[in-house]
Order: C-alpha cells, then sequence, then structure tokens
C-alpha cells in the first residue's frame, strides 16, 4: 500500500472520530439548571404534581384534585389527571429518556371543561414524551428538543432530601 493511501485512510478516520465526537456533545446539551445525569431513584416513588403545561401555569378549581403522576418503583405509573385517574407502565434509559405504555384511565363524567382539556393533553403528552429533566424539586417531560410538554414539583411531603 502505498504511503499517500494510507494518509489518506488516516485521514478520513480521524475525521469520522472528531465529528462522532461533536455530534454527541450537541445532543447531550440539557437545559440550564436541570440534570440528564441522575439516579432513577431521584424521580420514582414521589408524587409530582402538574404545575405547566405547553408553557401555560395550570390551576385547577377548587373541586378537583390538581394533576400528578406516580413514577413506581416496580416499573408502573400512575396518578390522577384532575378528575379521572390513569395507570400503565413506563421505562426508564440511559440519557434521561423516558416511554410511557399500557396507559389507561377511568372515565367519569367530569363537569368543568378546562380539567376536562387538562386530561386530554396530559394523556396525550404520555403517549409523546420520550425524554425528562430533573433538578431538586421539578421534573419535567420533553419530546425530543421542543419545549417541555409538562413540567411538575414534587409535592412537599415527598420532597427529595
Amino acid at each position: 500500500m502505498s504511503k499517500a493511501l494510507f494518509y489518506a485512510i488516516m485521514l478520513v478516520v480521524a475525521l469520522s472520530v472528531s465529528t462522532c465526537g461533536s455530534l454527541q456533545k450537541q445532543t447531550n446539551q440539557e437545559t440550564p439548571g436541570m440534570s440528564t445525569f441522575h439516579n432513577a431513584a431521584d424521580i420514582i416513588n414521589k408524587h409530582w404534581k402538574l404545575v405547566e403545561l405547553n408553557g401555560n401555569p395550570v390551576t385547577f378549581p377548587e373541586s378537583a384534585e390538581a394533576t400528578f403522576i406516580l413514577l413506581n418503583s416496580d416499573g408502573t405509573v400512575s396518578g390522577n389527571l384532575g378528575c379521572n385517574s390513569f395507570f400503565g407502565s413506563y421505562t426508564l434509559q440511559e440519557g434521561s429518556r423516558i416511554t410511557f405504555s399500557q396507559l389507561a384511565n377511568t372515565q367519569k363524567m367530569c363537569f368543568d371543561d378546562s380539567i376536562m382539556n387538562i386530561e386530554t393533553e396530559m394523556i396525550r403528552i404520555l403517549h409523546s414524551a420520550d425524554n425528562y429533566n430533573l433538578n431538586e424539586n421539578q421534573l419535567v417531560l420533553n419530546r425530543a428538543r421542543m419545549a417541555p410538554l409538562a413540567r411538575f414539583e414534587i409535592s412537599k411531603s415527598d420532597e427529595i432530601k
């Protein structure tokens, strides 16, 4: 093999390695103040109360329960949507990836349209979320690199120590 061919191959390999490294750095960017590297125990077995949906603050009428999710250590998820309850499964993967599956919810009649809208949107978000961010007291569900879909705060009784 000629020296020129050898050097050309080495140049291609070096460029490939440096390109892969820069792509990985781009995909690991995170929201300021939010961590993408943590122990799964930081989010499971805690009540996460919904505070923001698609960038808008969420308020509930006095008659409604606040929406929350509870990620159980056995891989199940449950919670309240405001009027109805839901349950299903979730999977956590490396890189703060999360998927929800086998979701179902009760079908009680809710008399407040704002609660029904929140419930409908929360089910849609749970189906579409594929990653999350976490800080001391906030869990944020995201889809790809779009704006946060839903922001939750930990219940005061379940604060992370």
